[in-house]
This record gives structure tokens, C-alpha cells and sequence, in this order.
């Protein structure tokens, strides 16, 4: 079975006077600890080279004036959390669609909005004063103009990420980086919301978060950015072709898997498996006897087409023995209300949602072949033909 996650423990203390003496080297280790620095990109074209460098570079760097760098607490080991390609939509009393761009926007508009890619970078040692030029904009003005650097290692990746789908503590941060410029916010995260954005980059835990190194694709996301030319004019970003994609609305978003995964647990248990519900890195944990099954589920509303797979899906699913079990055409309806904070910090009402219907599938033996997996986050072409009828007499679908 696998392991049950763990609390992560707070960082050691450590206190160094000045940012940049040998003392920083003397540190050697430190504990896992729950120091995230939120930074969101700034939609301006001209300045995103200096950020693609950075990633290019594993360097980081800012101006002396930041909060967080505080001297009597060095960021060694501190992870910065970068939001890239911040987006929204909105509709417009006349029904006209616009898309807004980067995180120049008011908290109510930044709520509902997007990230078309989050990156996770591990901070590895503590600011030091530059001795040359790294970004082109110092080479081309012949001055250093970032005197605060660092090395960072990129740790993980993950597209279309909602902004209510991160813990409630960064939502404010991200926002407030998006209208300075990328300008840096830090907060100290709770074991809960680490476990939020563990799960949300398909980890175990915060710790399997940050210390397992991977490869990591850090190139920028395209076509989703303005320049000054162009004068603030809203360009759409690419438009999801059929298939699974990822629900705008939380709530649907929620009311769907929610559905197909109790179609799944419901079809298992009918066939004499005792069903344990996983989430990461697969769903569905399935004992009988001495068999022992994984199972990947995945619900769309659309009918057929594309579904979305982590790197870890993947895996998990060609290491093991697994089954890829989909409801597609789930049908939502409203279903009352439910309460929330609003971004006023108000009880607030909105509508709620659940799954109905839908036409369950399962492939049994799943290994997903290269061939069906498009690259970023995997959309596996899902091989119908090789999937059997879920429906009655096994079960009743819910």
C-alpha cells in the first residue's frame, strides 16, 4: 500500500547579519521547511527574455528593496513558487467574451482567473553580490541593475492552473506580484496548504515536492502576451480543441471528477474490490484478495477525444498494474447552493453543481503507449476500441 503522507516540519532557525558574508556558505543544510515566495510574471513582453534567462540560468535576481530578503533570515531552501501567462475571461453585459492578460487586476477579477503554467524552484544558497553582467539589459546598458541574485533549481511544472485551486494565503501574493512587476511576495504556508500544492503538482507530499529532481520543461508559455506595441490590447489565448481539457469553473470542475470517480469506486466494489480513493499519482487504490490494481479515472463532459495525464499518471500507470477508467459525457445540473468567502472576506452564496449520466469506460492492462501522448501535459488519445462496456448488469450508474 502506499505510504500515508507526513507533516512536514517548520525551517530550522538560522540568523546570519549581513546578506552575502561567508556565514551564508556555512550553511550546509537545512530542514524541509514552509517559506513559499510567490512571483507572477509580468504580461509585458520586454521584460519576459530577463525572466526565460533566469529559468535558462537557474539565476534568479531582484533589486536590494525586497521584503523577504530580509538579512536575519537567509532563503536558502526557501522555494519560489512562479506563475506564468496569468489569464481571465470575462462577459460583458452585451455578451461580449474578453480575455484580460497579466495580473495588473483588482482581487475580484484575479480570483476567477488562470496561469497557463506554474513552475516550483527550489532557492539553493543565500543572495550574493554579482561581480559581472547576466541579463542582456545590464550588458546592453553596461550596468548591473539586479543586485540581489541566486541560484535556483527547477523542481517541477504544471499547466492551467486555477487561482482558487491554490491555498488561500498565496491567492493575495500572486496578485500583488502581478501589479508590481514580478516583484516578489513571501508567505509562511500551514502543513495543509503544502499538502494543497503538493497534490496540485501530482506529488505525494511537500517533501516529495522538493527534494525529487526531475527534468523540467521551462520554457515560457507562448501566446498569451502583450507588448507596448500593441497597447494593452487583449489577445485570446489558444483555444482547447475537443477532448478533456480543464473546467474554468472550480465548482464544475469538481462536480465532474467528483461524479466519475464515484462511478468508478461504485463499479469496482461491484466487482468484489475493496476501494481505497487515492488522488496522486492515481485515483483509485483496488484490493481483492491478493490482487492489488491501480486505477487512473477520468471524467469530461465532452464525448469522446483527448484526456489530460501527468507525467506521474503515466508512470505510476506503465510501473504498475493499472486500469484507465472514463466517464465521458457527464452531464452537470445545478444543484442549489453552496456557501463561501468571498474576496471581501464575506459568507457569500453561489451555485453548486453535480455529475449525472455519463458513459463509463475502462481499458484493463493500461500501459499508455508513446504514440497517444502529446507532450506538455500529456492528452492521451484515449484507444476506444479497446475499451469495455462499464454499465449494467456490473452496476448501476449513479
Amino acid at each position: 500500500m502506499p505510504p500515508r503522507r507526513t507533516r512536514i516540519s517548520c525551517f530550522q532557525e538560522t540568523c546570519l547579519k549581513t546578506i552575502g558574508t561567508s556565514a551564508a556558505s556555512d550553511i550546509t543544510s537545512r530542514a524541509p521547511g514552509n517559506r513559499v515566495i510567490a512571483v507572477t510574471l509580468p504580461s509585458d513582453k520586454k521584460k519576459l527574455p530577463n525572466f526565460q534567462h533566469s529559468f535558462n540560468t537557474s539565476t534568479w535576481g531582484y533589486t536590494r528593496d525586497l521584503a523577504f530578503s530580509d538579512p536575519s533570515r537567509p532563503i536558502k531552501g526557501d522555494i519560489l513558487l512562479v506563475g506564468a501567462g496569468f489569464w481571465m475571461e470575462s462577459v460583458a453585459d452585451n455578451g461580449t467574451r474578453k480575455v484580460t492578460h497579466g495580473g495588473r487586476v483588482q482581487k475580484k477579477s484575479f480570483l476567477p482567473g488562470e496561469f497557463q503554467s506554474m513552475f516550483v524552484l527550489e532557492i539553493t544558497d543565500d543572495p550574493h553580490k554579482p561581480s559581472g553582467y547576466h541579463w542582456d539589459d545590464e550588458f546592453s546598458r553596461k550596468q548591473i541593475l539586479y543586485n540581489l541574485r541566486f541560484p535556483v533549481t527547477p523542481l517541477r511544472r504544471v499547466n492551467d492552473v486555477a487561482v482558487l485551486d491554490l491555498p488561500e494565503p498565496l491567492q493575495e501574493p500572486f496578485r500583488i506580484s502581478g501589479t508590481q512587476g514580478g516583484r516578489p511576495g513571501l508567505t509562511e504556508l500551514s502543513a495543509e496548504d503544502l499538502q494543497i500544492l503538493a497534490d496540485l503538482f501530482d506529488a505525494e507530499s511537500w517533501q516529495e515536492l522538493i527534494s525529487e529532481r526531475r527534468p523540467v520543461d521551462v520554457n515560457l508559455p507562448e501566446g498569451i502576451y502583450f507588448s507596448h506595441e500593441q497597447g494593452g490590447r487583449n489577445i485570446a489565448p489558444p483555444r482547447r480543441g475537443n477532448g478533456q481539457g480543464r473546467q474554468q469553473d472550480p465548482a464544475k470542475r469538481r462536480a465532474t471528477e467528483k461524479h466519475a470517480e464515484d462511478v468508478a469506486v461504485a463499479y469496482y466494489e461491484a466487482l468484489g474490490w475493496r476501494v481505497d480513493r487515492i488522488g496522486a499519482p492515481y485515483d483509485l487504490d483496488c484490493v481483492r484478495d491478493d490482487e492489488y490494481l491501480r486505477v487512473e479515472v477520468k471524467g469530461t463532459t465532452e464525448q469522446t477525444g483527448t484526456v489530460e495525464l501527468t507525467i506521474n499518471e503515466v508512470e505510476s500507470a506503465r510501473n504498475n498494474d493499472s486500469h484507465l477508467f472514463i466517464v465521458h459525457g457527464i452531464n452537470l445540473i445545478e444543484n442549489g447552493t453552496e456557501q463561501y468567502i468571498d474576496d471581501r472576506g464575506a459568507v457569500a452564496t453561489r451555485i453548486s453543481y453535480r455529475g449525472e449520466k455519463g458513459i463509463p469506460l475502462v481499458i484493463t492492462d493500461w500501459v499508455p503507449d508513446d504514440a497517444d501522448l502529446a507532450a506538455e501535459r500529456y492528452k492521451y488519445h484515449v484507444p476506444w476500441h479497446l475499451a469495455e462496456d462499464a454499465t449494467p448488469p456490473f452496476v448501476d450508474t449513479p
